[in-house]
């Protein structure tokens, strides 16, 4: 059964509520070794199938088709904000790092990108790379799009910007980050901490401060505020060694995606974490997903959320777990801000408050409780 889960940022008058929906959820039987990530556009979950060179898709019926046939398709997949897929090539060497195919949402022809990397502009020479974050903006257009990736053995992240099909080397040419206080290997991933146009108005800034990024090892995600390195709080269950996550900002307020553990040290299930930690939504324990992929080795996840409009948004994922039974799934976001809605409909009743043990809290400050109004209850964060 499909759930939402509802968490209410609790103002004086005014609250601000966020509702997190699960659409849909399937399961396929597919080698995870040869599908490990996957990136999710309009309501369809895409995925390599590297061992066939071709990619996939999957949608909320379950239907499974192929998308495209691309020669020498590697482990890395991602879609920008128009559509187009982003797939990487020559897997497992270094050229991974270097080669990639864009294939057009509008015709589905494919556009080879070469990227001049190397230890002059990047500060270490290609190596192996398996994951791409999300793509911001539009690869095949003038305007162009950003994206980055981390390379194995490498101490910074690497920034790219594209625009037609190809790596510009103008004025936004820049690519190499501070160095990292980890060192990047196969299991890290890079994800865009702003939209296109911020990113673009960030000019050289955006190679620093553009992005945060998670290694499965330490199971922290890392940006850089102009000065030094930060992380962001941990959510309140135990995060996952799991690959994968994603972040995403609303008005002023960051949230993460993390991969966290529920029986097992490799599940499917993630947790939605406000940027000092305190957990907003559970897949699995708000939002009616079971844990479908329980495994006790290494598994490969993909978290990524996707802007719809002010208020909305929707996350994708992709699981392939190790012992093959994959999963993708699809939720939705929702921010809306006004008259709290549990006081308007019971205003006559006290709101009565307790913590996430269960114990009742008389005068509840700086954290995240459950608040219980009539017959209804909500977590409301209280600062």
């Amino acid at each position: 059964m499909l759930a939402a889960g509802v968490v209410a940022l609790a103002a004086p008058a005014m609250a601000q509520t966020m509702t997190v929906k699960t659409e849909w959820y399937k399961t396929y039987t597919t080698n995870r070794n040869e599908s490990r990530f996957g990136a999710g556009f309009g309501g369809k979950v895409y995925f390599n199938d590297k061992a066939n060179k071709k990619v996939m898709t999957i949608d909320k019926d379950g239907n499974v088709e192929e998308y495209a046939t691309v020669e020498g398709i590697g482990t890395g997949i991602a879609i920008d904000d128009a559509g187009n897929v982003l797939v990487s090539t020559g897997f497992s060497g270094a050229a991974s790092a270097t080669n990639y195919v864009i294939i057009s949402a509008e015709d589905k022809s494919q556009t080879t990108l070469t990227l001049d990397i190397n230890a002059d502009n990047a500060g270490v020479a290609p190596a192996r790379t398996d994951q791409i974050g999300r793509v911001a903006g539009n690869l095949l257009s003038e305007e162009g799009a950003f994206f980055f990736i981390t390379m194995n053995g490498a101490t910074t992240v690497t920034t790219v910007f594209v625009q037609n099909g190809e790596q510009a080397m103008g004025d936004l040419s820049y690519l190499m980050s501070e160095t990292a206080p980890i060192s990047m290997n196969t299991s890290t991933c890079a994800q865009p901490l702003y939209d296109f146009e911020t990113l673009v108005g960030m000019g050289d800034d955006a190679r620093t401060q553009g992005f945060a990024v998670r290694q499965r090892g330490n199971q922290k995600v890392y940006y850089y505020d102009g000065t030094e390195w930060l992380t962001f709080g941990a959510p309140a269950t135990k995060t996952s060694g799991t690959e994968g996550f994603d972040v995403f900002t609303h008005g002023e307020k960051r949230y993460t995606i993390n991969p966290v553990t529920m029986n097992k040290g490799h599940e499917n299930a993630f947790e939605i974490a406000d940027e000092d930690g305190n957990t907003i939504f559970n897949s699995v324990t708000d939002g009616g997903v079971p844990v479908v992929c329980e495994t006790g080795s290494q598994s490969f996840g993909s978290y990524n959320v996707r802007q719809i409009d002010e208020n909305n948004y929707e996350i994708y994922q992709w699981y392939g777990a190790n012992n093959n039974n994959c999963l993708a799934a699809m939720y939705t976001v929702n921010f809306t801000q006004g008259v709290n809605d549990v006081i308007a409909a019971d205003a006559d009743v006290a709101p009565v408050y307790y913590n996430l043990q269960g114990v009742r809290v008389a005068n509840p400050a700086n954290g995240l409780y459950i608040k219980v109004v009539g017959e209804k209850a909500s977590k409301v964060l209280v600062k």
